[in-house]
């Protein structure tokens, strides 16, 4: 697997609730000392170069110092490679800065902090002898305003997502907690969240209240499924004495959904399809909420009116969930129903790729070599800056993650430009890329028979 030169490449899988934020912070910025082309630190305000110090020596993950004399302000980072940024800079000696790396600090606390914890990053206490995971990684959101620029523990910071971005009237609120934001990444591309998820679920994963007969079992019901005698009736059929009928979708994860299609059943005549029904959906697929309308009363979907049109509707907020259930409430002739659901899973990113750093992806998951597990570099806009690739540590816990699909795309500009979706099942950190596991990609004609990638036209 060799990375592409021209391209960020994002590996994300998808199993676990977390999408990665990455962001541009706005609002008062204090660059301690350094210009907008250098990484935001942590910052700490009104306090001496000594204490400076001090607060450097009592975090492990703390590499380098910069402190501004004139604001008293000190900003503490977390990649050594700052040095090289900073080093023979003429505006540092003009606005009166000092920077000192953890070697140069002399302090016995942080020759402690190191011995006392040295497995992940924290804050010491160095009178009690413990650590605790304090400090987060900066907060970005590449798709909303981020408002406030703190980042130590219990600091909370809000977002206000875009308005070309899904939901972008909403606000959300993070909060620093022993080192992990609270909530990541709420604010959703809608370009990037208009496909249909449920066509990548086995069959176990669709129930139903009841089925007419075998034929009509819940796996029939996948959008644009074909008649194919008595095994296979073209839609779900319900029973005819089911008084509550549902048909019901787990996704693999939970899901960001933004709205439905359906469909008549095929083939058969006279007819068959439900013309009006309700969503309702459940993060646990036991207790369900449905979706409202404006005057907060459950909604009522207009349906199909032939047995073979796809006919969608998109919700006005997207959802957050695992379970999506359709209940029809009026149908011609009988209840049959093909579906799918429209948005797109909830992706926890592994690694980033940065252009012009060399090197095989499949050497960057397996050793860790040229990557840093720190994000505070990885934002829009900023990745030449970053002199390492992004490995998330969750890499070397594959196997207990149970990890069911892997989504390696290309990125340019910012921009998604290429991707593809591997079966992970069973797979360790690298089988997963095997072209006999490919469920879905942009690239035309690529499939589980295809002996190679090519990527012209991107």
């Amino acid at each position: 697997m060799t990375a592409y030169p021209k391209y960020r490449t994002i590996l994300c899988l998808w199993n676990i609730f977390v999408w990665l934020s990455i962001y541009h912070v706005l609002g008062i910025h204090f660059d301690a000392c350094l210009d907008e082309n250098y990484p935001d630190g942590t910052i700490f305000v009104k306090v001496s170069l000594e204490q400076c110090k001090e607060h450097c020596a009592v975090r492990n993950w703390c590499k380098v110092l910069a402190y501004r004399r004139l604001f008293t302000l000190c900003t503490l980072y977390r990649e050594e490679d700052i040095i090289s940024k900073l080093d023979g800079d003429e505006e540092m000696k003009v606005k009166s800065c000092v920077y000192i790396t953890r070697e140069e600090l002399n302090l016995q606390e942080s020759l402690t902090c190191d011995n006392l914890c040295p497995s992940y990053p924290a804050t010491c206490d160095i009178a009690d002898q413990k650590c605790y995971k304090d400090d987060c990684p900066r907060f970005n959101d590449p798709n909303g305003v981020v408002r406030g620029n703190m980042n130590r523990n219990q600091s909370k910071v809000s977002v206000k997502c875009n308005w070309k971005m899904l939901d972008g009237r909403s606000t959300y609120t993070t909060t620093c907690e022993a080192g992990t934001w609270s909530e990541n990444h709420r604010c959703i591309n809608v370009s990037t969240c208009s496909n249909y998820i449920g066509a990548l679920v086995p069959d176990s994963s669709l129930t139903a209240s009841s089925m007419f007969r075998p034929g009509c079992a819940p796996n029939n019901s996948r959008l644009n499924i074909q008649e194919e005698g008595d095994l296979h009736a073209g839609a779900w059929c319900a029973n005819a004495s089911d008084q509550s009928p549902y048909i019901q979708i787990k996704l693999n994860t939970p899901s960001f959904v933004r709205g439905v299609a359906t469909q008549g059943r095929n083939f058969y005549d006279p007819a068959q399809y439900v013309t009006e029904y309700q969503v309702s959906f459940s993060e646990d697929c036991e207790d369900f909420q449905d979706v409202m309308n404006e005057t907060n009363q459950p909604m009522i979907f207009e349906g199909n009116t032939d047995k073979d049109t796809v006919v969608i509707h998109m919700f006005e907020h997207w959802v957050k969930t695992r379970c999506v259930r359709i209940s029809p409430k009026s149908h011609v002739r009988h209840i049959s129903l093909r579906f799918d659901v429209i948005g797109c899973p909830d992706w926890n990113v592994m690694f980033i790729g940065i252009p012009s750093r060399g090197g095989l992806v499949e050497d960057w998951l397996t050793t860790g070599f040229n990557t840093t597990s720190d994000l505070s570099c990885f934002y829009e806009g900023n990745e030449h800056n970053c002199s390492l690739h992004y490995r998330n540590p969750l890499v070397d816990k594959w196997t207990e993650l149970h990890v069911s699909m892997v989504k390696y795309a290309l990125y340019k500009n910012g921009n998604e430009v290429a991707y593809v979706i591997f079966n992970a099942t069973g797979s360790n950190v690298t089988s997963w890329f095997q072209s006999e596991r490919i469920l879905n990609s942009s690239w035309t004609g690529l499939s589980a028979t295809a002996d190679f990638i090519e990527a012209t036209g991107i």
